[in-house]
């Protein structure tokens, strides 16, 4: 079957890449389709990964590599080994009450449930008992209420909201691409490895690393370079350990790219749609790409640039009514809350879309009809293309140390909720400059690969006027660049905040990073072998103290270890009391709900002081068939008639982190548990015996 002419020379390696991303990226809609539909189980993607299998099948037969991988090729393929190793070590956070904690639990409960619906175990079973459902939801269902309209909002664990209240209906808060490789994951490897398919994915992204770096400069030693930066990179790798989206979504994100650019359009859509269910951050990617997909049409007539257009924007508009379902209560907060959205569109946002696509083929095709006469405009920038790059650099700058100021030197953020306030970084003089993003960012570079950054950024966006094809990286490049560096002004707390630079700006950094090697080897020409070794090699010792603390600890393990005790210390159908004196709710409760499927009852001890009120709750638990123990942070009830203390363990959470500094450091926090039952064991599970160590 005949080619495309600009196909015929494709590399070996970038067809197999884009016959396992096509694979990855159809399994990944295939599985949140399924969720949805309340079908999500083993068999069904399975079968969706078959059907996946085959048309990715289809595609590289269709587009065949005409020639065989190269040993560069398969250096960069030993490069996406190492990254794995260093990954592999996957962090299992069953601790609630942040990100990765929701990530984690509710992708348990999707592969035990397969529902994206998510039902509190008690909640119905206490039915024939109006007072006890009532003081459940008051002190176990967290601010539930229903607003004028008849609308319910509130949560039951941070990450968990309300959906319905009277048919007990709860959804997760993030969308669920992400999450769904986690529950993926676990059926595959078990709870403590789920975290390994992220970690592939964020392995693999080091080939799309390699093949835009090619793109742009022809050079696979750059393009080797940038592999083995990503690799090698503390904040990359830690990322790709962590249960958030970001590892993922920098997969979706640059393997879309690398299809833009390499003239596969029509299909980075699929990777674009992927990546809009995985985060909701597409209202700053999809601009982004449309403008870059105008400059194409008109550079070149080129009206495969304005369907595929009309693609991501209907990609957009379907994870924007995805979120509005699904995750109703987070994507209006975001939309209506952050963004400013109007509440009509929202609820017309299928129609929205639409209108808007419609809108922008016309503005294609009006371009297409007066190209001739926007011809002139186009190469009078081309011909101040230099100058255009500098004045929007320096604009960066210029607003970063403008804000900076402010942050440091002046009081006006000492009043802000999160400047202020909450982590207490503004007014500060030029302490306040370390908590910058741009700082946060040459930390994870390097100083000298913020520098070479810059250039190379600059030396992208120059291109890109000329060759169109290049468009999309070099303002994605500059776009993700501004708006994590001035307007996401600061970084408070690395990795865990850090995480936001890492999915998108950080890997385009590194490829810009390498691009500005190469082109000084064209000045350099009998230092050409020696400056990208030399710069890798640098780099590699500025960050070795960021990369070995990461590798030290596998974090979240003795957190998951303490639940697995518990959970192994109450066996069968129980029901866990949760003493909420001093007790931490949030972070226990949401583990032992969702990854190991246990039912709570918060009760204030204060509530049951009346003789008989205790016993009374408990045998009502006893009549349903359930186990009752009591959790708390205190010795007292061991004096208090019929409990015994099953155990008394500690619940460590370790983890890698620093504020406004690189991240050496491990910082351990410490949540002592006793478990008390109304009957004393024989004996304790293993498990528990090794979490008691902890303790000592």
């Amino acid at each position: 079957m005949n080619q495309p002419p600009h196909l015929r020379q494709r590399s070996a390696l970038q067809a197999y890449y884009f016959a396992l991303v096509l694979f990855i990226t159809l399994l990944s809609l295939a599985a949140v389709s399924l969720l949805s539909l309340e079908s999500f189980t083993p068999t069904m993607v399975l079968g969706g990964a078959f059907a996946s299998l085959l048309l990715s099948a289809l595609f590289f037969t269709r587009y065949r590599p005409s020639q065989r991988m190269t040993r560069p090729e398969w250096g960069v393929v030993a490069l996406v080994l190492l990254a794995f190793a260093l990954r592999s070590n996957t962090a299992i956070d069953v601790y609630g009450g942040q990100d990765p904690g929701v990530y984690t639990n509710v992708a348990s409960h999707f592969a035990q449930h397969g529902s994206w619906i998510i039902k509190d175990p008690l909640l119905d079973e206490l039915a024939d008992r109006k007072d006890l459902q009532d003081y459940y939801v008051a002190t176990t269902l967290r601010r539930t209420s229903q607003n004028t309209t008849g609308g319910w909002y509130g949560n039951m664990l941070p990450g968990v909201y309300l959906k319905d209240l009277q048919e007990n209906e709860w959804v997760s808060q993030f969308y669920h691409v992400n999450t769904v490789w986690l529950a993926i994951g676990e059926w595959l490897f078990g709870q403590e490895r789920k975290g390994l398919p992220l970690a592939l994915l964020s392995s693999l992204t080091l080939i799309a690393a390699y093949l835009l770096t090619v793109r742009v400069c022809a050079s696979q030693a750059a393009g080797i370079a940038a592999a083995f930066l990503l690799a090698t990179n503390a904040a990359h790798s830690y990322i790709g350990t962590f249960p958030v989206s970001e590892a993922v979504a920098g997969f979706f994100f640059l393997s879309a790219l690398a299809m833009l650019s390499a003239g596969f359009q029509f299909t980075s859509v699929l990777p674009f749609a992927a990546l809009f269910l995985t985060r909701i951050t597409g209202f700053l990617t999809a601009p982004l790409i449309l403008i870059s997909l105008g400059w194409m049409v008109i550079k070149r007539r080129d009206v495969k640039a304005a369907w595929t257009g009309f693609g991501i924007l209907c990609a957009y508009g379907v994870s924007v009514v995805w979120g509005l379902t699904f995750s109703g209560p987070y994507a209006r907060d975001i939309y209506r809350g952050k963004l400013g959205v109007p509440p009509a569109l929202l609820e017309h946002a299928a129609s929205t879309f639409l209108a808007v696509g419609v809108v922008w083929l016309l503005c294609c095709f009006i371009a297409l009809r007066y190209r001739e006469r926007l011809l002139p405009l186009c190469k009078r920038v081309i011909h101040y293309r230099v100058p255009l790059t500098i004045a929007a650099l320096a604009l960066i700058v210029v607003a970063i140390a403008y804000r900076g100021y402010l942050l440091g030197f002046t009081d006006h953020y000492a009043q802000h909720r999160w400047f202020g306030v909450r982590w207490k970084m503004a007014a500060l003089g030029v302490d306040s400059l370390r908590y910058l993003s741009i700082y946060t960012l040459s930390l994870m570079l390097s100083p000298l690969g913020i520098l070479a950054f810059i250039i190379g950024l600059a030396s992208v966006c120059r291109v890109a006027f000329t060759r169109s094809s290049l468009a999309p990286l070099a303002l994605c490049s500059i776009g993700f660049f501004a708006a994590l560096t001035v307007k996401q002004l600061t970084t408070p707390y690395l990795y865990y905040f850090g995480r936001y630079l890492v999915s998108e700006l950080l890997p385009l950094a590194i490829i810009c990073a390498a691009i500005a090697l190469h082109s000084l080897t064209r000045y350099l020409p009998r230092l050409k072998h020696l400056i990208l070794p030399a710069y890798c090699l640098a780099v590699l010792v500025l960050l070795y103290p960021s990369i070995t603390a990461r590798l030290k600890i596998r974090e979240g393990r003795q957190f998951f270890e303490a639940m697995s005790c518990v959970n192994e210390a109450t066996p069968g159908r129980s029901v866990l009391l949760i003493d909420k004196k001093d007790f931490p709710e949030v972070p226990i409760v949401t583990a032992l709900r969702f990854s190991f499927h246990k039912p709570t009852f918060g009760i204030r001890e204060a509530d049951f002081s009346e003789p008989g009120k205790l016993n009374d709750l408990i045998t009502y638990f006893q009549s349903k068939g359930y186990t009752v123990y009591l959790l708390s942070s205190h010795d007292s009830w061991k004096t208090k008639e019929g409990f015994h203390r099953v155990l008394r363990i500690p619940a460590v959470v370790r983890k890698v982190g620093s504020r406004a500094a690189p991240p050496t450091k491990i910082s351990t926090l410490v949540h002592p548990i006793r478990l008390y039952s109304l009957q004393k064991p024989d004996t304790l599970p293993e498990i528990c015996k090794k979490v008691e160590e902890y303790g000592r």
